[in-house]
């Protein structure tokens, strides 16, 4: 979609692979937009130690409401 995106790691799963924030634009969050719009869940075990996690849970469920 030719949008620019900056990733920032926060830490890493038992596989290896990166547990963070990808931002679009530089200021929206991707995945609590996916969230919104119900086309994403929380992965609890990643979310827990972010910083978005109690607003990813808020967006999940506000989404079912």
């Amino acid at each position: 979609m030719q949008r620019d995106v900056e990733f920032e790691a926060e830490s890493t799963d038992k596989a290896g692979g990166f547990i963070g924030t990808l931002y679009i634009n530089k200021t929206e969050n991707a995945a609590l937009t996916l969230l919104k719009e119900g086309l994403a869940t929380v992965h609890e075990y990643s979310a827990e130690g972010l910083p978005w996690a109690r607003q990813y849970r808020e967006a999940e469920v506000c989404f079912f409401c």
